[in-house]
């Protein structure tokens, strides 16, 4: 009887000890509640990246108030605002500055390329997004997309095409993501997407650049550099890459 009652207190015993261990877990979840409330409230906003819009319009469209709690900040819900609002801004990276300062880090759409539809030239982004529409006399201006036909356009969204032309859209997406990361967008006037198993560009108003649209485009794009680099600055001509390993330059007047 004496062991039992022994067992019955350690048993006790135990359960006050798991309890008192919660309610002082509870207690600290509390304190730390209150301080991340009282304490990290948002005193200072640093804009980086932007050059077409001002550092007012980025923290204006971003809904963030002085004083926010910087560690219940919805930053996805923040990102979302800022690029819905101010379309040519392609991303955005939001950093704490602690203990009260915030970084918003931006992204903007520098070399957009065009596509013609419904009487408009719309400008768009790497990601194919809608960044602003122009006269249709203004698509000259930009890489002009052709073979493209869109189903909808609209400035801040994404182009819309019929199901049929969604692997044309991806390519498109892939080729201008990378033509941006190689700093050769701005030398791109057109981009031809007609043909259903080669794509054309015209490359430095000098040369028409054939390429397979199942081709590593990256390595496709580092050789035409190369091959451009060893012609003379007066050549022009049609470079055909269609070739796995090789690359042919016709010359010619395009």
């Amino acid at each position: 009887m004496a062991r039992r009652n022994r067992y019955n207190r350690r048993r006790r015993r135990g359960g006050f000890s798991l309890l008192y261990k919660f309610l002082t877990f509870l207690v600290i979840c509390a304190a730390i509640a209150v301080a991340l409330t009282l304490f990290f409230k948002v005193e200072d906003i640093t804009v980086t990246g932007n050059e077409r819009y001002s550092q007012q319009q980025i923290v204006t469209a971003s809904g963030i108030e002085m004083e926010d709690n910087m560690f219940f900040m919805n930053k996805y819900a923040v990102s979302d605002a800022i690029t819905s609002a101010l379309p040519y801004i392609e991303t955005v990276q939001i950093r704490r500055a602690l203990p009260d300062g915030l970084i918003i880090a931006v992204t903007e759409c520098s070399a957009p390329a065009a596509i013609t539809y419904s009487g408009k030239t719309w400008l768009l982004s790497t990601q194919c997004k809608v960044v602003d529409s122009k006269p249709v006399s203004a698509a000259g201006d930009y890489a002009h997309v052709l073979g493209l036909p869109l189903t909808a356009a609209a400035v801040g969204s994404v182009i819309t095409v019929e199901e049929e032309h969604a692997d044309s859209a991806a390519l498109l997406q892939r080729l201008l993501t990378l033509l941006a990361e190689k700093n050769m967008l701005p030398d791109v006037q057109q981009i031809d997407l007609g043909d259903g198993s080669l794509l054309t560009l015209r490359y430095l108003d000098r040369f028409e650049v054939t390429l397979r649209r199942d081709a590593d485009l990256n390595y496709k794009l580092e050789y035409l550099l190369a091959v451009v680099e060893r012609l003379e600055v007066n050549e022009t001509g049609r470079i055909d890459m269609t070739q796995a390993d090789r690359a042919s330059f016709i010359p010619g007047q395009i």
